[in-house]
């Protein structure tokens, strides 16, 4: 049940994501006339108020990350504008990549709420590190914590992200590690792509 739900919410991620986009590809297509026409304005305190307007548009617009890949794309600038209080860092090398959307989704997703989640309770980090190569997906996840999880637990709605992952991971053939060291979990993982 939990995962049909997850799956149904992938498509309006994306569609969210292909919103804001347009949205600034508009205003940067605006930008031009914009110059055009402070250029034009004589009164300093009109170019300013033309100037201020314009910030403000280009303010109301969220950083995005992108790496080419629609559904990368989108999972982790969903992320990091849901745990705003985080630093994410990212390292993704992905050119050729061609993977079922719904299964990188889910994988991405699972992933990175699992980190943000334990990062979340001690203001820290998350580094994710993904790379592309011969039909091979590499993927490395740290994030601090506190303590190490209980990689077993399982109650109505904690716990069948690990499912979830490790069912993908099985799908492609792959391998998953995950350790606790100097305050960080580490999750490792190969798949065949």
């Amino acid at each position: 049940m939990y995962r049909e739900v997850y799956n149904q919410n992938i498509e309006q991620y994306v569609q969210y994501y292909l919103q804001d986009q347009k949205k600034s590809l508009e205003l940067m297509h605006d930008f031009k006339n914009h110059l055009m026409i402070i250029e034009r304005l004589d009164d300093f305190n009109k170019i300013h108020e033309y100037i201020r307007e314009i910030l403000g548009d280009i303010q109301s617009m969220q950083s995005y990350v992108t790496y080419g890949n629609i559904y990368v794309d989108a999972c982790l600038n969903m992320k990091v504008q849901e745990y705003k209080n985080l630093q994410f860092h990212f390292s993704v090398h992905i050119d050729g990549l061609k993977m079922n959307g719904k299964d990188l989704c889910a994988l991405l997703f699972n992933l990175l709420d699992n980190s943000a989640q334990a990062a979340s309770q001690c203001q820290g980090e998350v580094d994710m590190s993904m790379i592309y190569n011969e039909g091979n997906l590499v993927m490395s996840m740290k994030n601090d914590c506190l303590f190490e999880p209980d990689y077993q637990s399982h109650s109505q709605f904690h716990g069948y992200g690990l499912k979830i992952i490790q069912s993908i991971v099985d799908k492609y053939n792959g391998a998953i590690e995950y350790r606790f060291e100097q305050q960080k979990v580490c999750v490792d993982l190969c798949i065949q792509v």
